[in-house]
């Protein structure tokens, strides 16, 4: 969690988030409720709130990462992006701005993670599992570091049945990622649905880390560059439109000449290419993956 403050702000928030007690954050969150107020994106001129910077270190405190701009008590892009995704994954109203009822979501989601563990000692440590690996036909599951929480997705190409996670594991997977935990899936599977299926597999308390597609797979991985993980991966993707730019943490190898038979697909990998978005690498098609992974797999 990085906090980037100036030296007033700093001295607010630290009594707000590290002088008080996980009791005194909760009376906190509980006077904002009473207060009835709605935060919401660009109040108060993008000047610092007390008020976002408690709802900022909350929703840190249940998952929902800050890696841009950190806690900074300001409710801009990112910090609505999390709320309206907080909203989302607890079915409560969409809207982007954090009520009263979200609040008390909040408070009570963050009071019963408190009763059960000693929530400041747990948010520094690492849950020890077990290495398991299950194969779900339309996707693979490997655990292979039972020291870390991070998790891997790895998207295969178009057929599944040719290409997809059993072929993604075998080429270059197990070479490369033997230490470290990943899911393999077909490339028809969403991220959400492999969310489920780690849920169902007794997989929980992770964090997806990064997510990479190879060819089909890339129709997934590209619906992530802005999304709020480490490292974004695209291998010689499929690709429906050009980009003017991405984000630092995606990165991109491909060669056009692979998709004869796609000229659109073509040009656009060409434009990416041309411009800088997309490193070109002169393999052929099946054999990008692992060139891939010998590239990017320490961030990966």
């Amino acid at each position: 969690m990085k906090i980037i403050l100036n030296e007033q702000q700093v001295l607010r928030l630290v009594k707000l988030m590290e002088s008080n007690s996980m009791e005194d954050y909760l009376n906190d969150l509980q006077r904002m409720i009473t207060d009835k107020k709605t935060y919401y994106k660009g109040m108060n001129s993008y000047s610092f709130d007390n008020g976002v910077a408690a709802i900022q270190s909350g929703l840190d405190k249940i998952g929902y990462e800050f890696g841009r701009f950190g806690i900074d008590g300001k409710f801009g892009n990112e910090t609505e992006k999390n709320v309206t995704k907080f909203q989302e994954d607890e079915n409560l109203e969409v809207t982007g701005k954090m009520t009263t009822s979200d609040l008390e979501k909040l408070k009570s989601m963050i009071s019963k993670k408190t009763e059960n563990k000693d929530f400041e000692k747990e948010d520094k440590k690492t849950t020890k599992r077990e290495n398991k690996s299950i194969n779900g036909g339309t996707y693979i599951i490997e655990m292979n570091d039972s020291n870390s929480n991070d998790i891997t997705v790895i998207w295969g190409g178009y057929p599944s049945s040719t290409y997809g996670a059993k072929w993604m594991k075998k080429n270059g997977g197990d070479k490369y990622f033997s230490d470290k935990n990943i899911v393999y899936s077909n490339f028809e599977n969403s991220l959400e649905t492999l969310k489920e299926n780690l849920s169902k597999n007794g997989i929980k308390d992770y964090k997806i880390k990064s997510v990479s597609g190879f060819s089909a797979g890339g129709t997934q991985a590209w619906k992530h560059i802005n999304g709020n993980f480490s490292f974004v991966g695209l291998i010689d993707p499929t690709t429906k439109k050009t980009y003017d730019s991405i984000p630092s943490n995606v990165k991109v190898i491909s060669r056009w000449q692979n998709w004869p038979g796609y000229p659109r697909i073509a040009q656009f990998l060409k434009q990416l290419e041309n411009k800088g978005l997309s490193k070109a690498i002169n393999l052929e098609h099946l054999k990008m993956p692992e060139k891939f992974y010998e590239m990017y797999s320490d961030r990966m």
